[in-house]
């Protein structure tokens, strides 16, 4: 642990961060901020907790059982009788949000046996119940300011060829055919990263507009992404 508050260190940069009276004590959440809430996927199984301290600290995952911290990392020692500012990266590890509704999680920082100085910050993560896609754009739900839902559509015309699926996965992947949307057999299944994905379709030859689901899944949850095939033009 030594070792790794050290190598995480960065002296005397913030605030009155190099102060040599013991009584000088500080301590912060830089990530997630203060005002804004870290923003997960449903299929992200982690991210990181970045903070800074002059004193020995503690985490823990506050009512959020979906976020997972290291043991090693739950208790940290720092090695300084001057009250140097340490910066730390803590790893984290979440769950595949399969709730089907987002949900928030926290993990608190606090000090302890500091010369009686008692402080805690908090970073909240916000873990979507959809997936990173970014073509269809999402258009949100919301309840109170609070983003509750995503829905992931996009309207093609009734001779319209193809489109673009786009979006990142954080684990293997697979999509689904609609009835007349249609994935390249070798395009169906993919690895971690960012993707483009041509979606072509079949004509629209009857007299209504129709509508088809392609489905993307990976690490257990599922996000439906609709077509809306616009009806012939009449004559």
């Amino acid at each position: 642990m030594k070792k790794l508050l050290l190598a995480a260190a960065a002296a005397c940069t913030l605030l009155a961060a190099c102060n040599k009276e013991s009584s000088y004590h500080s301590m912060g959440v830089v990530y997630p901020s203060n005002y804004q809430p870290a923003v997960v996927f449903a299929d992200q199984l982690s991210d990181s907790v970045f903070f800074y301290t002059t004193d020995n600290f503690q985490l823990s995952a506050y009512e959020s059982s979906w976020i997972t911290i290291p043991d090693s990392m739950r208790q940290g020692r720092v090695p300084n009788y001057f009250r140097t500012v340490f910066y730390v990266s803590v790893p984290l590890t979440f769950e595949p949000n399969t709730t089907g509704r987002p949900r928030t999680g926290h993990v608190t920082l606090r000090s302890y046996d500091g010369d009686d100085w008692d402080q805690s910050a908090t970073a909240t993560y916000y873990q979507t119940a959809w997936h990173n896609i970014v073509s269809p754009a999402p258009a949100y739900s919301s309840n109170d300011g609070v983003v509750t839902g995503a829905l992931f559509r996009a309207t093609v015309g009734a001779e319209q060829e193809s489109d673009t699926l786009e979006f990142t996965a954080y684990g293997k992947w697979t999509l689904t055919e609609g009835s007349f949307a249609h994935v390249e057999q070798g395009l169906r299944e993919g690895g971690e990263g960012s993707h483009r994905i041509p979606v072509t379709f079949d004509a629209n030859t009857g007299e209504e507009e129709r509508t088809t689901v392609v489905r993307l899944s990976s690490n257990g949850v599922t996000t439906e992404i609709e077509f809306v095939q616009k009806a012939p033009e009449k004559e």
